[in-house]
């Protein structure tokens, strides 16, 4: 069977060498390693700033960039407020669709678009997350804050001030702008409208666990003295506007606009009989065009199929969604024709998809940007570096970068650009639609992603913590009652365990449609053969070899394809979900964990073998020295390195986690041994200097980038807000890692392995330590230092126990393997 093709011979009866001597930790170690980290920090402070001269490139279309963007991007970075010209000549049209999902703008054939797009227009997928449920009130508030928001019931009746409140309301049939100024204070300007609930929506969100301020869109332009305007709605049976909270300030108030029965007109067809008038919309878009800096439309017949949704039939639903976005497409078309594209760029903006798309994991949204001067292409931040993806935090930022104003401190968006399209791409005579085709397949792949990675996940989790307990449960049975074929499987099991972050990591890149059976197939062959590779390579030392093959390459294969540009962690299940949003680019916490766990488990059993070829024993002078350690520790300062690029790992957790790993392998004095606590704390102290000068310096360096990460964004935060930003993300770490306690499956991994590993330590000491870790010291020495790694990742990262679940997979593994191999019968020869 295969663990028995994969399992090595067992022991043949190993002699222990001679018990090592007490020898202590050297009182000069301290000083000399400390001087070596010092001067291994310098040198990589020099590879950073050095690095600092080499523009970063987004992978996703390094092929597309042979030639330089059609629109070079400007310092996308927040910069201290300056007085912003409202006689820049710029206006902006930005069209909110609700309900729009790209995979269902690309059904339907929209030639006015698809002509937008082909001459100056460029489009994204664009993550639709919020503080709380995915609704379309929460996505409005979004779009208003640029930073992930929260709206309580009932604020999207932004109302005109003739308008009168509706039934049901505890103010019915009074006029709005009565009403409005009785609850804020604030008057209504005559054909104005107002956000009756604007107490409350700032109230929702003054607990958030970042900077939340509904309205700071609108605040920018009316400070910069830019006029808004709003028209349309998305109302059914009760107003229902949630495109109205982008055009409203912070006191709710919006001073011009078109909105309730003037509107719309009567469609007994229709969802609840009326839907948009968009002959009335196109004259009342010509008056405000001229009067007002930025118009915004709500363009609703797509909510009102959405919210109608429960009571028709899926075909009647698909008839009209098609015919409304062929109507859409028209009315589109003649705004393009209204409007003068050299100083006019038009935004359209898909906030959230409807309740049918969402439910089938189709939750990204869509945003188009044209005119300007845009050549066509896909747009891309420095959110996501992510060419066709962004996120619906960008949105306010890159109008108000187009208009010249300033952007306000609390928004944690940025302003995304245009990159050109891949050669695929570029659109042809009789194939205008290719982009729209292309980001409808895009939206369908990232969905079957989601689809899958619960399974696969699941799938791996669940049997980790199956077969730790089965190997606790073998632990503390009879020596009798414990079957050959069972250790070989369970020795098999766990080689297969530790290949499969490689496999799922490999497999998406090896199939390109994502049918869940199809990478599940190719999943489970790298699985099995990887180890039988590995089982060949490691043959020359038992029984660790073939896992200290398939950890190191593993970390190999992360470190180069984040090197490369994440191509590969793009289409694993264990890489990103831009759907979710967690992550973009860079190293996860997952492959961050892995990456971590394998280096310094196959470290320490490369070490182990390498010391046992050479002497047969331990060496008979003592411990490891501090250069031994030295040299062996030289793989976690590349590690260290990548994960600190901004370019590459772009993760501060992980880079700080990884020099915990090479401090505690360079100063711990080995497991059983009194440490030297004056060097130990020496050197704990120069750690802490080095890293946070390190810190300082990728921070600084990375604000000056175009693109710059989550770091050099906090960087610059901190330089015009203090220390509030810092103290915010800190909160913001803890906080989410409380939350993964509870809900996520990733912990229950990790408090499986805690347990099994206090069970071995705790209850029976003897039985683990003796026999098969006090003659392996190397070996011993980098299961420590992995269980420390996995502290400090749980504790300096937001996603903390995936990353330390992850990591802890490696070091126990060995240790289980080398429980089973230990009880296995000798071999006959």
């Amino acid at each position: 069977m295969f663990w028995q093709i994969v399992l090595l011979r067992p022991p043949a009866g190993r002699k222990s060498p001679e018990p090592l001597p007490g020898s202590r930790f050297r009182s000069t170690v301290g000083r000399k390693a400390a001087a070596t980290v010092l001067a291994l920090a310098l040198t990589l402070g020099s590879v950073l700033a050095w690095g600092a001269g080499v523009p970063h490139l987004s992978p996703s279309c390094r092929a597309a960039a042979a030639q330089p963007p059609a629109q070079p991007p400007a310092q996308l970075a927040a910069q201290p407020a300056a007085p912003a010209s409202p006689h820049t000549g710029r206006k902006a049209v930005v069209v909110a669709v609700p309900a729009l999902s790209a995979a269902e703008l690309a059904s339907v054939p929209m030639p006015h678009l698809a002509a937008i797009l082909g001459s100056q227009g460029s489009s994204a997928l664009m993550n639709t997350r919020t503080a709380g449920s995915a609704t379309m009130v929460n996505a409005g508030a979004t779009l208003s804050a640029g930073s992930r928001a929260l709206a309580p019931v009932n604020a999207d009746q932004v109302l005109m001030a003739s308008e009168s409140i509706p039934s049901g309301d505890a103010e019915a049939h009074q006029p709005a702008a009565v009403v409005f100024r009785r609850r804020t204070g604030f008057a209504l300007p005559p054909g104005g409208l107002g956000v009756l609930n604007e107490p409350a929506l700032q109230a929702a969100n003054a607990e958030n666990d970042h900077p939340t301020f509904v309205g700071s869109f609108a605040d920018a332009l009316r400070t910069a003295g830019l006029r808004v305007a709003y028209l349309g709605d998305s109302d059914g049976l009760s107003p229902h506007r949630p495109g109205a909270l982008l055009a409203a300030d912070s006191r709710g108030i919006i001073s011009q606009g078109l909105a309730g029965e003037a509107a719309r007109q009567k469609d007994p067809s229709f969802p609840w009989g009326t839907r948009a008038d968009y002959a009335a919309l196109e004259k009342a878009f010509v008056l405000f065009y001229r009067q007002a800096d930025v118009v915004v439309v709500e363009a609703g017949d797509l909510e009102r199929i959405n919210t109608y949704s429960p009571l028709a039939s899926p075909e009647r639903q698909a008839y009209w969604q098609a015919l409304s976005l062929k109507r859409l497409d028209a009315f589109i078309g003649r705004l393009w024709e209204r409007i003068n594209p050299g100083n006019t760029r038009l935004f359209i903006v898909g906030p959230m998809p409807g309740t049918t798309a969402y439910s089938n994991r189709l939750r990204l949204g869509f945003f188009l940007m044209a005119g300007g001067g845009l050549a066509p292409g896909l747009l891309e931040g420095a959110t996501t570096h992510w060419a066709g993806i962004c996120a619906n935090i960008d949105v306010a930022p890159t109008i108000l970068q187009w208009l010249g104003v300033p952007e306000p401190a609390g928004m944690l968006g940025e302003p995304v650009y245009s990159r050109p399209l891949p050669p695929g791409l570029v659109p042809a005579e009789n194939q205008p639609s290719a982009q729209l085709a292309w980001l409808g397949l895009q939206a369908n792949q990232l969905a079957s992603l989601t689809n899958i990675r619960p399974a696969f996940l699941k799938t791996f989790v669940y049997i980790q913590i199956v077969l730790v307990l089965a190997i606790l449960a073998m632990v503390f049975w009879p020596n009798a009652a414990r079957p050959q074929p069972v250790l070989r499987f369970f020795i098999a099991l766990l080689l297969i365990l530790t290949t499969y972050p490689l496999a799922l990591l490999l497999g998406g890149a090896a199939v390109s449609s994502l049918h869940p059976w199809l990478m599940g197939a190719v999943v489970v062959i790298i699985s099995l053969a990887l180890p039988l590779v590995a089982r060949w390579a490691g043959k020359t030392w038992e029984p660790l070899g073939a896992f200290a093959w398939i950890y190191i390459v593993t970390a190999l294969v992360v470190v180069l394809d984040a090197v490369t540009g994440w191509h590969l962690a793009r289409s694993s299940p264990l890489g990103y979900d831009p759907q979710d949003g967690a992550r973009y680019y860079g190293i996860g916490n997952e492959y961050e964990g892995v990456t971590l766990g394998a280096v310094v488990a196959a470290m320490g059993a490369f070490w182990q073998w390498w010391q046992d070829r050479r002497h047969g024993q331990p060496p008979p002078d003592g411990y490891p020295n501090w250069r031994q350690r030295l040299l062996w520790s030289l793989p976690f300062w590349l590690v260290a390195v990548v994960f600190f690029h901004p370019g590459w790992g772009a993760d501060v957790g992980g880079a700080l986690a990884a020099l915990t790993a090479c401090l505690a392998w360079l100063i711990l004095p080995g497991p059983g041994r009194k440490p030297n606590y004056k060097s130990l704390f020496r050197l704990l102290m120069v750690a802490v200097l080095i890293g946070t000068l390190l810190l300082l310096l990728v921070a600084a360096w990375d604000a000056t980038r175009p693109l710059p990460s989550h770091v050099g964004k906090l960087w610059l935060e901190m330089q015009s807000q203090g220390a509030t930003p810092f103290l915010d993300t800190v909160q913001r770490k803890l906080s989410m890692n409380w939350r993964l306690l509870h809900f996520t499956y990733w912990a229950d991994a990790l408090v499986a392995f805690l347990a099994a590993l206090l069970a071995l330590f705790f209850f029976r000491p003897t039985f683990l330590w003796d026999p098969l870790l006090k003659d392996r010291p190397y070996l011993a020495h980098g299961l420590e230092v992995s269980l420390i790694t996995a502290v400090a990742e749980f504790a300096l990262n937001d996603s903390g126990v995936v990353a330390a679940a992850t990591l802890s997979l490696y070091p126990v593994a060995m240790l289980f393997t080398l429980w089973c191999w230990s009880h296995l019968a000798p071999s006959p020869r």
